[in-house]
């Protein structure tokens, strides 16, 4: 039993003073009755004691500080992990952490995170087609496609020095994401499109005819094996000279290099 004392506040407050009501057993505690106090503010809202149906958390994107942390900014980040380091050290964890999000979030949009680097890898490929051809697309004569290749790949190779091993893991290996009819998609377009700059030339009669597979793959081998090569070898064989010269320089001899090779021997 309590007995309620009402005292007037400004219009917009109530204050109620639950007391004790006095009786048998009635305790003093600190030298005063125990008060129980409530103020209740009139233009306020009560609040929810729970959360309605539509209110309750259901499965799906899991909460993060950072709401426009999406599918995209998470292989964005990947990507600049697989800058600093091989395919084997980007986990979950790490993906996430440099986001700043939950790790469920790798798991919401991509499953796992062999799958957010697969599609990674096959962003990679592509940008290399589509990197080629707005390079290629004002040039007439055969011989400046291969340079604009050759070029392309070395800067592709540069900002994703790791790419061969995401390849091999990603493409060459299949996987559930792909199979034998994606890989053959994916090298028949480079096969292709390497194979059109060559026939360009043996109509207009500079090069000679060569299998187009082997030229893709000398071609990305030449390019990939300087990324490969680490800091150290570089900078034993390039002692003193400047990243970028001998970057340009070295695009430059592998093109020479093919197109010595393409050329028809007078």
């Amino acid at each position: 039993m309590y007995a309620t004392e009402t005292i007037s506040l400004p219009k917009s407050s109530v204050f109620i003073r639950c007391l004790p009501a006095a009786g048998p057993g009635t305790r003093l505690v600190n030298s005063s009755l125990r008060e129980y106090e409530m103020r209740m503010d009139k233009n306020a809202p009560f609040p929810s004691k729970s959360k309605s149906s539509s209110q309750r958390r259901t499965p799906g994107r899991p909460r993060s500080t950072t709401e426009t942390v999406g599918r995209s900014q998470l292989m964005r980040i990947t990507r600049e992990l697989l800058r600093e380091m091989p395919p084997s050290q980007v986990n979950r964890n790490e993906v996430a952490r440099r986001a700043g999000v939950d790790p469920a979030l790798i798991r919401y949009y991509f499953g796992n995170v062999q799958a957010l680097m697969g599609e990674v890898t096959m962003e990679i490929w592509e940008e290399i087609s589509t990197r080629t051809k707005k390079a290629t697309a004002g040039l007439k004569d055969p011989e400046s496609k291969i340079r604009a290749r050759v070029s392309v790949l070395m800067q592709t190779l540069k900002e994703n020095p790791h790419f061969h091993d995401l390849m091999l893991e990603h493409v060459l290996l299949p996987t559930a994401s792909v199979n034998s009819n994606v890989q053959a998609r994916y090298y028949n377009a480079r096969i292709e499109e390497i194979s059109g700059f060559v026939e360009e030339g043996v109509e207009a009669g500079i090069f000679r005819r060569v299998d187009p597979r082997f030229l893709f793959m000398s071609m990305v081998g030449m390019c990939q094996f300087y990324y490969e090569s680490g800091v150290r070898l570089k900078g034993l064989l390039f002692e003193g000279e400047q990243v970028e010269d001998v970057a340009q320089r070295y695009t430059k001899y592998v093109a020479d290099l093919i197109l010595s090779g393409l050329r028809v021997k007078q």
